[in-house]
């Protein structure tokens, strides 16, 4: 893990994604520290920082919608610390997340991902974690997902993502050859790429 001279912070950000997913829809988080130096802060989608305070349970709760992220910053290093986010499986999401729990020696996002897919389709979440003492949290790792159907590749196509990364939510289209698409994750850095044929599998 590299440590770094500026302000150490915990970034927190949520996706929905699937043709049966609600946009809009505000979903609820708990952040839990293990200790509190009175000094916590808290911005919410690149507004300013505001001072916020842990309740007696040491928690501090919040909501977000797809494609907001909220930064916590002022901890300790060190600090141990948990996102919850509730439970929406009776919703019909299923949810993703990386690196909702652990100790704060670096700067860290935690990603939630919520899905929820109808009409035959299904959605595939590719998450990206880098731990270790050495570790660059800011490398770019190249992948590439080979899609098949029926045991062949799936016939050249457009399948749609959703990538949030350190600059924020981003959305497009991959364009799938030879059954194959490709691209870059960062540390807690995903992509949702939806659209596909249930019963697709993936490698």
């Amino acid at each position: 893990t590299n440590t770094r001279n500026e302000e150490m912070y915990l970034k927190v950000t949520k996706t929905v994604a699937g043709n049966g997913a609600d946009a809009s829809k505000a979903f609820n988080f708990k952040l839990t520290l293990g200790n509190d130096n009175g000094k916590l802060k808290m911005s919410k989608n690149g507004e300013d920082a505001q001072p916020i305070t842990l309740s007696i349970d040491m928690t501090y709760r919040f909501t977000l919608k797809d494609g907001e992220y909220a930064v916590f910053t002022g901890m300790d290093k060190g600090t141990a610390y948990s996102v919850a986010e509730d439970d929406y499986s009776k919703d019909g999401y299923t949810t993703t997340s990386v690196n909702e729990t652990g100790n704060l020696n670096f700067s860290t996002t935690a990603a939630f991902i919520n899905s929820k897919t109808e009409q035959g389709k299904a959605n595939l979440t590719v998450t990206k974690k880098v731990d270790g003492l050495h570790a660059d949290t800011t490398k770019k790792f190249h992948f590439t997902v080979s899609f098949l159907k029926d045991d062949a590749p799936i016939a050249d196509t457009k399948l749609s993502y959703r990538m949030m990364t350190s600059d924020g939510l981003v959305t497009g289209t991959f364009n799938v050859t030879d059954g194959k698409a490709e691209f870059e994750l960062a540390d807690g850095e995903y992509v949702v790429i939806t659209g596909l044929d249930k019963g697709t599998t993936y490698t």
